[in-house]
């Protein structure tokens, strides 16, 4: 029950946060709730969970396509090679941009201090920024299928016809 007053969502919650502990006074910890962080600071921290879904589902909708198409009996429609080109393109355009997303939401954490003047102290770990690997190398690979598809489709249209 989220929006009760006594629900506790840790900070930790944000992909880009490791460790974040809050001490009001020298003896008494406060809890590290999200609702500490500003809310401009979950919402950019957030935008790199969705932009990970958007590169995870594109790939998975470029395999369903090609899937689809040999299925079908097309394995050399047209359309796959514009989409595996798109998919390519799109998923590492997105890596670039979590990439800035996480560095821009660590350094509004490191510089984040509570709007509490009573603090005693304040301890914030983060992740390091990163690429996902494997979906690099997905948009790599459609790529890499993208040509084949055109060249196979080409293959096809010169000897459609011959005996």
């Amino acid at each position: 029950m989220w929006w009760w007053d006594d629900a506790w969502v840790p900070a930790t919650a944000l992909p880009q946060v490791l460790q974040l502990d809050y001490k009001v006074t020298e003896d008494d910890s406060a809890p590290g709730d999200i609702r500490l962080l500003p809310l401009w600071l979950r919402a950019l921290g957030s935008v790199s969970i969705v932009l990970f879904t958007v590169m995870f589902v594109m790939v998975l909708r470029g395999a369903r396509l090609v899937a689809q198409r040999a299925m079908q009996g097309a394995p050399f429609a047209p359309d796959i090679a514009g989409r595996l080109r798109t998919i390519a393109v799109v998923v590492l355009s997105l890596a670039l941009l979590r990439v800035l997303v996480d560095v821009g939401t660590i350094s509004g954490v490191m510089t984040w201090e509570p709007p509490d003047e009573r603090w005693h102290s304040l301890a914030v770990g983060t992740n390091i920024p990163s690429i996902s690997l494997s979906l690099v190398i997905a948009a790599i690979v459609a790529g890499s299928l993208a040509s084949a598809f055109e060249r196979g489709a080409r293959l096809e249209k010169e000897t459609d016809g011959l005996v």
